[in-house]
């Protein structure tokens, strides 16, 4: 089976729902009277909001006061998180779209782009902090990660690459998953994980890359499911989501699965997690919390629309973004709504929350940033 000709084609067919925007009629509404209104349906307030050039989503990153915006138009900026105002003196443009979601580590910005390249940026002004990006043999968007001084990721050529933050030369590379390799990777003491379209969970040792352990997939059908989520660790256990909408937990130690969780839509997304529990979103639009140890169901709920967008914990809610333009507040213990609101465009790619202040992009290349609605 050709797992790579498989992931183009979904990857095509995302790109076209995208253009689609399935938002409905009652939710343009909403939010036309509450832009008409300056507000955001009652829920958060707006703080400022961010354009790109062009349209297209677009990832983000945050360190300290610096928000950087990679977009699907090659850009990548730096933005006061306070005021959503630029901070380079211009924007670095790569030749390819940029689908990672930045690294920002000592000073650095990393990212990857549709052309297999992986840069490194200096976070203060932009400027390549390499004397030449690294080229991989496909497209990378796999999001990057600092492990000790490397930096690791994965791309469409089946491999999984380490290259030395500093300089940007590669400390090995490893080729077991030998197809497509779209999610992020994760960490954990001396161990990478990493998910591949071919349906299993890798474990490489993180200072050579050799293999640790492979995941058996779980058939249930005339192919096995293609694993599409970044893998998450909490503790002993590492999981991930897959295209049939099976979230998988399995011993982090030796691959030995734990449980496995049925959620109604494709799984793209990372859950969101506490050292016990797991906040999990489909692209049906459900979201489910789970025990960590048990994948007990502790309660779900539907939300229209479905879910591109990791969710993101603080410590007063839980927020979900939808493809239809809403932006949700859930209560942890329970899953009720305790807000909100309209922003009017599929939010897409990353949630990030800090001091206050919620960070979001949309399928049109805007960013905002709303102030955090604390329940009373």
């Amino acid at each position: 089976m050709d797992y790579r000709a498989r992931w183009r084609a979904q990857r095509e067919r995302r790109q076209r729902l995208r253009l689609l925007a399935p938002v409905a009629v009652g939710v343009v509404l909403a939010a036309a009277i509450a832009l008409a209104a300056g507000g955001h349906g009652g829920g958060a307030g707006l703080v400022w909001k961010y354009h790109l050039a062009a349209e297209g989503a677009c990832r983000l990153a945050l360190a300290g006061k610096v928000l950087v915006v990679a977009g699907d138009d090659g850009s990548v900026t730096a933005l006061d998180a306070s005021t959503g105002k630029p901070l380079w003196p211009q924007e670095f443009h790569a030749a390819f779209p940029v689908r990672t979601q930045p690294l920002l580590a000592e000073g650095q910005v990393f990212v990857g782009a549709d052309d297999g390249s992986l840069r490194a940026l200096s976070l203060e002004s932009g400027q390549p902090a390499w004397p030449q990006p690294f080229f991989a043999d496909a497209a990378v968007q796999s999001s990057p990660l600092k492990v000790g001084q490397l930096v690791v990721f994965g791309a469409d050529d089946g491999r999984v690459y380490a290259l030395d933050a500093p300089s940007g030369k590669e400390a090995w590379r490893a080729a077991y998953p030998e197809a497509s390799v779209g999610a992020a990777p994760a960490a954990a003491g001396a161990t990478v994980y990493a998910t591949s379209v071919d349906g299993h969970l890798y474990a490489l040792d993180a200072a050579t890359g050799r293999l640790r352990w492979r995941s058996s997939p779980t058939a249930k059908g005339s192919r096995p499911p293609v694993a599409l989520s970044p893998p998450v660790v909490v503790g002993k256990i590492v999981c991930f989501g897959a295209d049939d909408g099976s979230l998988s937990a399995l011993s982090a130690r030796d691959g030995q699965r734990q449980w496995e969780f049925q959620a109604q839509g494709v799984l793209r997304e990372a859950p969101a997690h506490t050292d016990s529990d797991l906040y999990v979103a489909d692209g049906a639009g459900q979201v489910c919390k789970l025990r960590l140890l048990s994948g007990q169901v502790q309660w779900h709920r539907r939300l229209g629309g479905g879910v591109r967008a990791a969710p993101a914990l603080s410590r007063s809610a839980l927020y979900v973004g939808t493809g239809a333009g809403l932006l949700y507040a859930l209560d942890t213990a329970t899953g009720r709504t305790l807000w909100s609101s309209v922003v009017g465009s599929p939010i897409e790619g990353d949630i990030l929350v800090d001091r206050g202040l919620i960070f979001l992009a949309d399928a049109k290349g805007q960013v905002l940033a709303l102030r955090e609605r604390v329940p009373s």
